[in-house]
């Protein structure tokens, strides 16, 4: 598969792809979009279908971003930066030497790839009706709202409140592992689009819809600094 043509992304747009993962390891990874280092890491699971994952996500993202800036995915070289600590280990990706920005998540078999020429953080999870509200988590004003709602609903709030936190903190080039508590997107819950607080600095974030699957609904959230639309992308199969 290979990204369908389009129109150079710009800084006033976001690209955003939504895969399945079983399905690209299916059709055949190319190994030019995988590294050592790829393989290392998906050898050290103890379950394989895990690490068919890895490998899936891997690829497909540099498949993405080697097609969208025109350049073999083999010279493609992808580093991290904390803005925080300066540590090369989290912190948003890039490209060396490109002016896009780009997120990536997957939950189980479905990912979602962010592309865009400004910030822009993306999370996807599958809804699990096991996993309710952690609180710990939450800022005052956001467990206010999910014990407002009624019981059979907090599972899917919370994971509307938890995938938009993690996309603003994608897209603020933070570190996953800071307390998610310190970002504010109560707001999320009663609308599908918000302005979320993190610190000094706010987000647009927004739900968007994914086609169900059998595995449960997937949600997703996308956050960027002003609210740029977003252009879903699709493969040639």
């Amino acid at each position: 598969m290979s990204v369908a043509p389009g129109p150079s992304v710009g800084a006033d747009q976001i690209w955003l792809w939504v895969v399945d993962l079983d399905q690209w390891e299916s059709k055949g990874l190319d190994p030019a979009t995988l590294s050592s280092r790829d393989r290392s890491q998906a050898e050290r699971l103890r379950d394989p279908r895990l690490g068919n994952r890895l490998l899936a996500r891997r690829s497909v993202t540099r498949t993405i971003l080697g097609e969208t800036l025109g350049t073999d995915v083999a010279d493609l070289v992808i580093s991290r930066s904390c803005p925080n600590c300066g540590s090369n280990e989290h912190g948003r990706p890039s490209v060396a030497g490109s002016p896009i920005v780009f997120s990536v998540s997957s939950s189980g078999a479905v990912a979602a790839v962010a592309v865009s020429g400004s910030p822009v953080g993306v999370d996807i999870e599958i809804e699990r009706s096991d996993v309710g509200p952690q609180f710990a988590a939450l800022t005052g004003d956001e467990q206010r709202r999910i014990a407002a709602l009624p019981a059979e609903r907090r599972g899917s709030g919370f994971f509307r409140l938890w995938t938009a936190k993690e996309a603003v903190i994608k897209a603020g080039g933070g570190n996953l592992g800071r307390d998610p508590a310190t970002v504010d997107v109560s707001g999320i819950l009663s609308a599908d689009q918000a302005v979320a607080g993190d610190g000094d600095r706010q987000w647009h974030v927004r739900q968007l819809t994914v086609d169900r699957r059998p595995v449960g609904p997937v949600v997703l959230a996308l956050a960027d600094a002003v609210g740029n639309p977003v252009v879903r992308r699709a493969f040639d199969v």
